[in-house]
């Protein structure tokens, strides 16, 4: 009996597909053995030293700690010159504001529990007595039960004037208040005259326990006083 024709193609199929499979079976066997194996996908390649360098930064820059807490030689006051308090301009809020200039690159800070503060008696008008020295200086803050306190000096020829510094956030209801480091200094005072401090614009207070205190950088209001004359820097 004869077999048509027609079918012997399909009759072959099979044996072509083993054939196939068996030829490229040896040819990847060749190429392993020679080190010229398929490169594996892109995404389970192993990283080239450029690569490395970003991913290494990139972690670092992910993991940067917050800034601490207290003065900052390398910010500067680039606000407008109105006066906030007697005879100080003052502004508070984020590192990205534009009336802070940065020397170098800008601190990381917490925005739940930090703030910024930047002042300057340049160019602020002031009919205080010894408002023509060297200016006004940060000295250092006090936390007050919910309340931050920045004390301001008159700024001394012998060490490096301060013009700012990151703060605890205040808490609950608390403030931020600026006031003169000693009785003489007319650098803090509230513009109406009145009271021993100038209370600054709300600065979005965090509703959570107290505000820490900075190491060496909270002080009682007493010792600030007593030591408002010294001469090392806070």
């Amino acid at each position: 009996m004869r077999i048509p024709v027609v079918l012997l193609p399909l009759l072959l199929l099979p044996s072509l597909a083993a054939c196939k499979a068996s030829v490229n079976a040896e040819v990847n066997a060749s190429a392993s053995v020679k080190g010229d194996a398929p490169e594996p996908p892109e995404f389970d390649r192993p990283l080239d030293e450029e690569s490395l360098e970003k991913a290494k930064a990139a972690a670092e820059a992910t993991s940067e700690p917050d800034a601490l807490l207290g003065s900052r030689s390398d910010l500067s006051y680039a606000g407008g010159t109105k006066a906030t308090c007697q005879c100080l301009a003052v502004a508070v809020g984020g590192p990205g504001d534009s009336a802070f200039r940065w020397a170098g690159k800008r601190p990381r800070v917490n925005d739940e529990s930090q703030v910024v503060l930047a002042l300057t008696s340049a160019g602020v008008s002031c009919a205080g007595a010894g408002a023509s020295g060297p200016g006004a200086s940060y000295w250092g803050y006090e936390v007050v039960g919910d309340d931050v306190v920045v004390v301001v000096e008159q700024a001394s020829p012998t060490r490096p004037l301060a013009s700012g510094a990151i703060l605890p956030r205040p808490m609950g209801n608390g403030r931020i208040y600026v006031r003169p480091a000693s009785k003489k200094s007319p650098y803090g005072r509230p513009l109406s005259g009145d009271g021993e401090r100038c209370e600054l614009p709300n600065t979005g207070a965090r509703p959570k326990a107290a505000a820490a205190p900075g190491a060496g950088q909270s002080l009682h209001r007493e010792e600030v006083q007593a030591e408002s004359s010294r001469t090392d820097q806070p």
